[in-house]
This record gives structure tokens, sequence and C-alpha cells, in this order.
């Protein structure tokens, strides 16, 4: 349903923006005293989760080479799914106990609110996704684009760039159909 928010204003604004949003929504949800609030918070965290997850997907996908990319995603599903067996650990060990007079459930909660937190801090220098930046962006990003593509020419060793790599990167105000998969990629001149 939020797709589209993503391929307004970026993937990753709206990873971060949707972290940040689990996060905050996750921590407000721990100090809770009825089942509605907690509720409430739990389907705004839920909301947040889901934008995080589909677009971090995307932002792989675009991101990430071809011959790398289903490692990538390997990865990212590892990371994902290794939290499930820890926050069951810890509701096994908190659940039962109130430490510091605090239900055990809102302190797995919270701890689940500071793991987003650490997370968000590990992703903040990551770029933008370049695919994004090409249908979105000015002139100085593309050039910045074309630097960037030179330059990972030369760790290539001087090798081409795929066909459509290349068309990715020249054609900068292209928009995608259905048929359009099925057609051999156009080379077209820089716009910029």
């Amino acid at each position: 349903m939020f797709g589209f928010v993503a391929d307004r204003y970026g993937r990753r604004a709206i990873f971060t923006f949707s972290m940040l949003a689990y996060c905050a929504a996750t921590l407000i949800m721990a100090f809770q005293t009825t089942g509605f609030g907690v509720c409430l918070w739990r389907m705004i965290a839920g909301i947040g989760i889901g934008v995080e997850l589909v677009t971090i997907d995307t932002y792989i996908a675009e991101l990430v080479p071809k011959h790398m990319r289903g490692r990538a995603f390997a990865f990212n599903q590892c990371v994902q799914f290794a939290v499930v067996p820890v926050v069951a650990f810890l509701a096994y060990i908190l659940v039962p106990l109130s430490p510091l007079g605090w239900d055990g459930w809102r302190w797995v909660v919270a701890i689940g609110a500071v793991g987003a937190l650490f997370v968000w801090f590990l992703r903040r220098a990551i770029p933008e996704s370049p695919r994004w930046l090409l249908t979105h962006g000015d002139c100085a990003r593309r050039r910045l684009l074309r630097h960037v593509s030179r330059r990972v020419l030369a760790d290539r060793g001087g090798k081409a760039l795929p066909m459509a790599a290349a068309h990715e990167v020249d054609d900068l105000s292209a928009r995608g159909s259905f048929r359009e998969i099925w057609q051999p990629p156009i080379a077209v001149g820089p716009s910029c």
C-alpha cells in the first residue's frame, strides 16, 4: 500500500524513516497500560517494519550487482530471521519476571526498539539507490553516478559493463513497461 512512497522520496529515506517509526512505535507500546493502546502501537510498528522490509529488498535489488544479489538477499534474510530465536529466548527468560518492577514483556519490547535503533545507527552512511537517483536526480547527481560508474569500471580492470547496465546508466529518463523485459536494451546518449 505504501510502495509509492519509496518511489517518490527515495529508498534510503523511506527505510530510514520506517525503521525510526518502528522504533518509536515499539518503545511507546512498551509503556501502554491498555490492550487497545498495545494493539494500536503494535499496528503502527507493524506498518513501519512492513515498509522497511519491502523497501530494503528493493534497495538491495537496485544497489547490489546481479552476480552478488542472491548472496545479498540471503544475508538480509538470514539477519532478519536470526532475530526470531533471539526474541523468543528473551521472552522465555524475561516474560515471567519483572526486572526493576517493570513487566518482562515490556523489557522484551523495549529491547527490540533499542535493537532497531542500533540497526539505524549502523546504516546511517549507506548511499541512496543509484537507480532512484537516475530517475529522480538532477544533472549533478547524474554526473556523480557516471563518475562512480567510471571508478567501478576501473576497479573491474577496464572490462566493459554489460549492455543492460550501460543502458540503465545512459537512458536517464526511461519509464519501463511489461513489454520492455522482452526487448534488447538500447544504448541512448547522456541527456546532461
